[in-house]
């Protein structure tokens, strides 16, 4: 159930970075309009054609074209100032000072091998009763 809930909210979310609400608004506009022409007595065709035909758009039309504009502004602004970002955080990499490398101090001992090698055998484990 969890992971059915995770799987519809992925697909969900990713829907709506590629604009996909827009394309879902501007679908319910269309079966607006086509309900609407078709009401006043127009036949299927001609609700199809005026419903399509780019020169009749509703409210609703109007709000999403409107809105998918302001959206793409918004990504030209946001691109812009994170290509200034790029561009600032790789000039000032030459004007901070980078600390040299200081070497370990002498106090450590150095590593010995004879030290992490073992001379003795460890013990065996007792017998175990009943196992043959």
């Amino acid at each position: 159930m969890l992971r059915t809930l995770g799987n519809f909210l992925t697909i969900l979310a990713c829907v709506q970075l590629m604009g996909g609400h827009w394309a879902a608004l501007q679908m319910v506009a269309w079966a607006g309009m086509l309900v609407d022409h078709s009401r006043r007595g127009e036949t299927i065709v001609a609700a199809l054609g005026k419903t399509f035909d780019g020169e009749h758009p509703c409210s609703l039309c109007h709000t999403v074209k409107i809105g998918k504009a302001k959206e793409q502004d918004a990504q030209k602004d946001a691109a812009l100032k994170s290509t200034v970002k790029l561009e600032f955080l790789l000039a000032a990499r030459h004007l901070i000072a980078m600390p040299r490398l200081v070497e370990r101090p002498s106090s450590f001992a150095p590593h010995r091998a004879s030290v992490s090698t073992r001379a003795d055998v460890p013990p065996r484990p007792p017998p175990r009763s009943g196992v043959v």
